[in-house]
């Protein structure tokens, strides 16, 4: 049997109607994709108390020309081992791992695809888009009614890139945190020493929150790097149960100290110290704007743990940063654009 090409990977967990919109989509994408043979979709699990199953399964019958691997895990291993484990299932060349809620332009699959192939990077970076989801039914319109192209800020893809070079903020990538906007090699992500990855469960760690980030560091500091400028993939906004309430969710604690954890360990495994330090003075910008906001939570505690946001460690640690206190400017002139609009 051939190997596939390329693997689009799911670690799943439950969201049936969503799954059932976004699958079915993305499905239809590669099915009319000159592809389509080249690729199999891997879907991993992680016990959903919904009826993934069935749900699957009526796609593997829709679509017989498409490789559709299904795993059900017996419980629930947790979000970051799912994802590690959509890519041990897999088999392809490279592994490209989607949420429930991503959506893959049909005019794209094919363009990026062609690029890898010319190009054979061991990581390619991927510009992505965000799609808001008000409710299930219109999003498939939404997304075709939009003129993707024209929202593209970044028009030149490159190749023979660095990891170093694609960590530079002009690629909005969030530091390859964005999941879904990364295709990688999948040998190379098997040489790293995922068995030996813990998983906090309380989820205050990178491995925990951006496993694929933790093995970046790992695997990849040294290897081949493109970046595809094209948006040909589109993250849904609005149905990710951890950002509902922004001071309840995860994404303070993201913001302010994972995305730190996450640079400093790309620098422990070679980044150059010369790009870590631009990386963090740019991200703390964003966490100078979020600066006065933490003063009104106080000591932010995250989740259950016992992982406290200090707001002193938080101004110690990135007062040295010039662009924090532009982020500060930032924060006071949108407190103030508030109050104005309030009144």
């Amino acid at each position: 049997m051939k190997r596939p090409f390329i693997s689009l990977c799911l670690p799943i967990f439950n969201r049936y109607e969503l799954l059932k919109v976004s699958l079915g989509y993305n499905l239809e994408v590669l099915n009319r994709s000159r592809y389509k043979k080249d690729i199999e979709v891997v879907i991993s699990d992680n016990a959903s108390s919904q009826d993934i199953k069935n749900l699957v399964k009526f796609y593997v019958e829709l679509y017989p020309d498409i490789t559709i691997i299904y795993s059900r895990n017996n419980k629930n291993i947790g979000m970051a081992n799912n994802i590690l484990k959509t890519v041990t299932l897999s088999t392809g060349q490279y592994c490209w791992i989607i949420g429930s809620d991503d959506f893959i332009l049909q005019d794209q699959i094919d363009k990026l695809l062609d690029f890898i192939i010319y190009n054979r990077p061991e990581l390619c970076s991927i510009n992505y888009g965000h799609i808001k989801i008000n409710n299930y039914t219109d999003i498939i319109d939404d997304i075709e009614q939009m003129n993707w192209t024209k929202n593209n800020r970044l028009n030149k893809s490159s190749t023979k890139l660095s990891f170093d070079d694609l960590i530079r903020p002009k690629y909005n990538n969030v530091y390859l945190g964005a999941i879904m906007g990364n295709i990688f090699l999948r040998e190379l992500w098997l040489s790293s020493s995922i068995s030996n990855i813990y998983v906090d469960e309380n989820f205050v760690d990178l491995e925990s929150i951006y496993p694929h980030c933790f093995i970046f560091g790992e695997k990849f500091i040294n290897s081949n790097c493109s970046f595809y400028s094209n948006i040909a993939i589109l993250a849904g906004d609005g149905v990710r149960e951890w950002t509902t309430d922004y001071w309840k969710s995860d994404l303070p604690f993201i913001e302010i100290e994972v995305i730190n954890l996450m640079i400093n360990h790309y620098a422990k495994n070679g980044l150059s110290k010369m790009v870590a330090k631009k990386a963090l003075n740019h991200q703390s910008k964003r966490i100078g704007t979020l600066f006065f906001d933490l003063l009104n939570q106080k000591n932010f505690k995250y989740k259950n743990s016992d992982t406290i946001l200090s707001i002193k460690k938080t101004f110690l640690k990135n007062s040295k940063y010039p662009k924090f206190w532009i982020g500060i400017i930032y924060g006071v002139y949108y407190k103030i654009k508030k109050y104005i609009r309030s009144t």
